[in-house]
Order: C-alpha cells, then sequence, then structure tokens
C-alpha cells in the first residue's frame, strides 16, 4: 500500500470546514476512509475585543488553504478534486499528480502553530476616534476618545479631559471597553 503522504488543496477562502466535512463524508460514503488519514485546517485561538466584552475567536492562519494527508491514487485525487469549493491542489505537478510535502516542512508548521496557540494575543477591535471606557487603574470609570493603536504591544493612546483639557494616556488594551 502507498505511504500518506501530505497535500495542500487550495479552496475558496472561508469555506475550509465546510470542504473538510464534505471530504470526510464523501470518503466515508465511498468506503475510502483508509486512504485519507488526517485532514487539518490551522488556526490559532485568539481573543478579541468586541463591544467592550473579550471574545476568544479561531483565526485560520492559512485562509483559503486545507493540509491532507492522505494515500495519493487517481480515485482520491479526483474525489477531493470534485468537491465543492476546492480549487485545486498546490504545488507543483508531474503528469497532472500534485507533489506532496515533505513531511519536515508539515512537522515544523505544525510546532509554529502551537507555538502561535500558546502565545494567545489579543487582536485589536478599537479603532482611531472610538469612544473607550476605562476600566482599570488610575481613570477607571472616565471615557476617552482612542487616538492611536499599537496592536504588537496591545496599547491604546486615549485621549481624556481631565480639568477640562484633553490629556493623552496610554492604556493597555485590558484596561479599557
Amino acid at each position: 500500500m502507498v505511504e500518506a503522504r501530505w497535500y495542500i488543496v487550495h479552496v475558496a477562502a472561508g469555506s475550509e470546514r465546510q470542504v473538510v466535512a464534505e471530504m470526510k463524508k464523501k470518503f466515508e460514503k465511498e468506503e475510502l476512509s483508509d486512504l485519507l488519514e488526517e485532514v487539518l485546517v490551522f488556526s490559532k485561538e485568539a481573543e478579541s475585543v468586541r463591544r467592550g466584552a473579550r471574545v476568544k475567536v479561531q483565526e485560520k492562519i492559512f485562509p483559503g488553504y486545507v493540509f491532507v494527508k492522505m494515500r495519493f491514487s487517481p480515485q482520491s485525487f479526483t474525489m477531493i478534486k470534485s468537491l465543492p469549493k476546492v480549487l485545486d491542489f498546490l504545488g507543483a505537478t508531474v503528469q497532472g499528480v500534485p507533489q506532496p510535502l515533505a513531511d519536515e516542512e508539515v512537522k515544523k508548521l505544525i510546532g509554529q502553530v502551537e507555538k502561535l496557540s500558546e502565545s494567545l494575543r489579543v487582536q485589536s477591535c478599537f479603532e482611531i476616534g472610538q469612544i473607550v471606557r476605562v476600566r482599570d487603574g488610575l481613570f477607571a470609570g472616565m471615557e476617552g476618545v482612542v487616538e492611536n493603536v499599537d496592536v504588537p504591544k496591545q496599547r491604546l493612546k486615549v485621549s481624556i479631559d481631565i480639568l477640562g483639557r484633553p490629556t493623552p494616556v496610554e492604556l493597555e488594551f485590558s484596561q479599557v471597553e
């Protein structure tokens, strides 16, 4: 039996999970589940602030791509290509057959994704000009206008009226809502 190898399937952006579900269903229906070993959509957990509330979201790392570990055969190739929202296999082809990824490359990617997931980041939903309320620190309870957003440092510059004068204050994302 042919060894299972990794391939990248290009799909319509936003339909990665739908394609994965359809792929698994089709392989089971055709009783070819043994050809399909693993299907991954690389994503990381991120924290987003929406309307002042923190929510956890799954953020795709490679939007529009599904990683498939399968035993390649003309039948498995055709089944995947015929799925709705599948555009093509990624990479060079030799006589119409896509070339697999090296296992080391995929292991490296998985390691990098795990590191990203461990370092949970807050994504900025703050915009310049937005009015925010300070919920922590010296200025708790006061409102101000966002002047600057520094996503990598997860900090905001907020203009707060103190004694009738706008005063710029640097705050962390977690201090405002």
